[in-house]
């Protein structure tokens, strides 16, 4: 149960839901795999499709093998890609002491795993401990990422007095939000040990970093260094609970969780950005046209073809986003 000691103990708390993308609809386009436009009633949905047998992505889906529904109510399909639109990823470092070694490992090697990447895409740095911070602003340029990767080192001591899990997803989707590209999947990866010592009252909760998630339409993926489930069953043993702070995040956006060690974390980065890939993107526009900024739940199906061909399947996506409100004026 390494890496347990010097961080402090959080109840287990329950995570709100969380969204999907909100964008102003542009003109339908017959043309599967088009990449969708920005606008802003088309709520865009990722999702993934994975085997239950085999763990691996389920490919060559179209839209007609897919049904949508909002608040139990069928939505049509109006818009449907795979990887078409650019990734803009925020990889977000914890810099407490335990991931150190696990961190350098990226800074010396991750430049293997930023090959996975597209043209298109863009990557950003942020270090978080007691607070988060921006390294880099969104780039393309692998080797200035790479350089910025290895300015961790100098960071002082003052920010790794705590580790703030729920503050640090709560900036990186501030920052996603305003600095990515518009039309681009929205992406956090988060390399932490995973054990938080933020107590109430400092920086932003998990319920205000979840709000932020909604506004930006981003997914948290996680990459999770050393075996916080055995310490956390270590803990349950002697009465207390050990909170898993990384998979509320992960479960309400749909997003993606790897295990890893010291020496496999760039190897575990390359193959989440592939498995990014293997995501569908569906996009409809509401039958509920009220701006009320109500919650609403989306549930994605899969034809029962599909099934039967497959065998059992699991779709990891969103669970719902927050509709737009509209302003006095508006009104």
């Amino acid at each position: 149960m390494r890496r347990v000691h010097h961080k402090a103990l959080l109840l287990l708390a329950a995570a709100p839901a969380l969204v999907s993308w909100t964008y102003i609809q542009g003109p339908k386009h017959e043309a599967q795999d088009e990449p969708l436009k920005l606008s802003t009633q088309l709520v865009v949905v990722d999702a993934q499709v994975i085997s239950k047998k085999t763990g691996a992505p389920v490919n060559g889906l179209t839209e007609h093998d897919f049904a949508l529904y909002e608040e139990g109510v069928k939505q049509q399909i109006t818009h449907f890609s795979k990887d078409t639109l650019p990734l803009s990823i925020v990889l977000l470092l914890d810099v407490s002491g335990s991931v150190t070694a696990a961190i350098r490992e990226v800074r010396d090697s991750g430049l293997r795993a930023l090959n996975e990447l597209k043209p298109g895409d863009e990557i950003a740095v942020m270090a978080f401990g007691a607070w988060a911070t921006v390294l880099q602003d969104f780039t393309q340029d692998r080797q200035l990422l790479a350089s910025q990767i290895a300015a961790i080192d100098s960071i002082g001591p003052w920010i790794r007095e705590g580790t703030y899990i729920d503050e640090a997803v709560y900036e990186a989707a501030f920052y996603l939000a305003k600095a990515s590209k518009p039309d681009s999947r929205r992406i956090i990866v988060i390399v932490t040990d995973n054990f938080s010592n933020q107590e109430p009252g400092q920086g932003h909760s998990e319920a205000e970093a979840l709000k932020q998630l909604h506004a930006a339409g981003a997914v948290v993926c996680g990459l999770v260094v050393g075996d916080f489930n055995g310490a956390a069953e270590g803990y349950r043993k002697r009465g207390f609970i050990l909170r898993d702070s990384v998979a509320g995040y992960l479960a309400e956006t749909g997003g993606i969780r790897a295990q890893v060690e010291d020496d496999d974390v760039t190897a575990k980065l390359a193959g989440l950005i592939e498995h990014l890939r293997t995501r569908y993107s569906l996009g409809y526009t509401p039958l509920n046209a009220k701006r009320d900024g109500r919650f609403r739940n989306i549930t994605l199906k899969l034809s029962p073809d599909i099934e039967r061909r497959e065998g059992e399947v699991r779709i990891v996506a969103r669970k719902g986003y927050y509709a737009p409100r509209s302003d006095s004026r508006s009104s």
